[in-house]
Parts: C-alpha cells; structure tokens; sequence
C-alpha cells in the first residue's frame, strides 16, 4: 500500500488531473517519468517477486525509449543495489531478471546506433553523382551521429561501470542461472567494444572449471575463441590468473577441484583437461601455442621455487644429505 500511495503521489504530481481537464496536449516525457516512478517502487518496496520482475521488464522498455532515465537509476543506486552478491542470494530472482534486461537494453541501444548510421549513409548515397553536400546535409548528418553518440555514451558507460560486479556474479554466485545471464551480458558488452578484454579473459578462463554446467562452460569457451582469435596473445598473459580463479570457482561452489574431466565407467582414455577446448579450437600456431603452454608451466615453476624457497635453499638441502641417516629419510 505504501508503494502504491508512493507511485500514485508520483503521478499526480507529474501528471495533474487539471492538465488533462484544461485539454492540454498529452506531455509524454511526463508520462514517461511518472511510469519510471512506479516501476522503481515496485522493485524497491514490493515483496512480491512476480510483480518485481514485471517492473524490471517495464523499466527495460522506458530504458530503450529514453536512455537518459539510467542515469536516475544511477543516482538512486537501482542496478548498482541489484548486482550484489548478498542481492543475488536473498533475491535472485530479481537480479536474474535485472542481468537479462540490461542485455536487451544494450542490444536494442547498438540496433538503434546502427539503423541510424544506415539512414544517414542512405541519406548521403541518394544525392546525385557528383553532386556537393549541402550545409543542411552536414547538419543533419552532424546531429545524427551527435544524438547516437550521446545515447550510445550513456547506455554505454553506465553498464561498464558495473562490469566488476558482472564478473563477480559470473564467477562466485551459488545461482547457475545468474552466472549464465551475465556472462552473456559480457560477452555483449565485448561485442561491443565496452569492456576491456584483458581484464573478462581471466573471468572466462575461470568458468572452464564449472563442470557441473556445460553450458556455462560452453558460452565462455565462445567468447574465448572470439577473442582469441583476435588477439592470439591475449590468452597468455592472462591463462596464470585464469587458472587460479578457476581454482577459487572450484572451491567457492563445493566443486571437485580437479582439472579434469570425462572419464567416469569409459576410464582414464577419456578424461580431458578443463582447459584443452581453449588450446585446441583457439587457432593458434605453433609457436603461439608452446609460448601458452611456458606461461601455464610458469604458473607451477613459481609455485614450486616459492615452496623450495620456504623449506630452505638448494644448498642447505645438499649439507643434510651429507648428514645423519635420520636428516636423509626426512629429506626424502
């Protein structure tokens, strides 16, 4: 009740009676604003999941008619507040649904980008051959590509600025559903050039280790090889932190910490490593691919000098073989 006292308050105060009773002309940025109000209510003060969820969806729609209304999200913490991992354990199901509409927000956001540069482009290749481009074509142009710009930075950058919390879902929520949704958010967002693919490379080598999910795996696996082939030396410089998160995947979700998989009543013959699809479908060549494999050896090199460097020296270790029978058995 309180929500809807709330929203209605909103309406009456964009929206007055008295301007529809004077016959005044139908404002739609007002309306649209009033419904951007309740929608917000519902999702911040209703405890009915199903009617949440509905909200998320309508706001989608207002987000994909005027772009601007992300920045309100923003200042009022929506999103922010939704892609948590406490929010995504108490409520997934809205933050399931909110990951989702950010995704369709973005795609309808890139189709618009585009249907304008080809109408511009239509608009340029229609004038005569030969013909010299009016100062009203340059405008024209000019405010085309200023508007899609504009609209382009906001969608853009607001949903960049969450990209951490994006990989945060995809690697460490309990909820398989969740962790899909945002890694195909990520993978649109690379699409787009929104995101830097240094920093998602690690996060997507992380998910090889969901065995329990094919299809996550599946999805990262995409993205990898997209990105692989057009960096080939992305993946070597990131596959050292890739592996420890896959690691931490592992663990976080009471998963087998193996890197293998398969096998099962088949036998030994058919396990694989979790990362083999990487290396083998990544297209490298040969000298790409044995500098991945030193950058996956080094991983362990490090770790080994380390503990070598803990237990004592190389030179020490020789002094207690020369020793006591009891010091060589307990150096064995």
């Amino acid at each position: 009740s309180v929500a809807i006292d709330q929203s209605a308050s909103v309406q009456m105060e964009m929206c007055p009676a008295e301007s529809f009773d004077k016959g005044e002309a139908f404002d739609q940025h007002k309306f649209v604003t009033s419904c951007y109000g309740l929608c917000v209510e519902y999702i911040s003060h209703n405890t009915n999941t199903a009617i949440a969820c509905s909200a998320i969806r309508a706001l989608s729609f207002l987000f994909i008619a005027q772009p601007r209304l992300l920045l309100h999200a923003e200042q009022n913490h929506l999103v922010s507040n939704l892609l948590t991992l406490k929010a995504a354990q108490t409520q997934p199901e809205k933050v399931l649904q909110m990951v989702q509409q950010l995704k369709c927000v973005l795609e309808a956001d890139a189709h618009s980008s585009r249907s304008k540069v080809i109408k511009a482009k239509a608009g340029t290749a229609s004038k005569p051959a030969g013909s010299m481009p009016s100062k009203s074509d340059s405008k024209i142009s000019d405010q085309v590509t200023g508007d899609m710009d504009a609209e382009a930075s906001i969608v853009g950058s607001v949903l960049t600025q969450h990209s951490t919390a994006l990989y945060r879902l995809m690697t460490r929520s309990s909820h398989a559903a969740i962790r899909m949704a945002c890694t195909d958010l990520v993978g649109a967002l690379l699409h787009n050039g929104l995101i830097n693919p240094l920093e998602a490379l690690p996060h997507l080598l992380a998910l090889q280790g969901d065995v329990h999910h094919p299809g996550i795996r599946n999805l990262a696996l995409k993205l990898l090889l997209v990105e692989s082939e057009r960096r080939p030396d992305s993946l070597r410089f990131r596959v050292a932190d890739g592996v420890r998160r896959a690691f931490e995947l592992q663990a976080l979700l009471k998963l087998p910490c193996t890197a293998l998989i398969g096998g099962g009543k088949q036998g030994r013959q058919n396990r694989t490593c979790i990362f083999s699809e990487v290396f083998r479908e990544s297209g490298l060549n040969k000298a790409q691919r044995q500098g991945l494999f030193k950058s996956l050896v080094a991983v362990f090199e490090d770790s080994f000098s380390n503990g070598s460097k803990f237990r004592g020296s190389t030179s020490s270790a020789k002094k207690r073989k020369r020793g006591s029978g009891g010091d060589t058995r307990r150096n064995k």
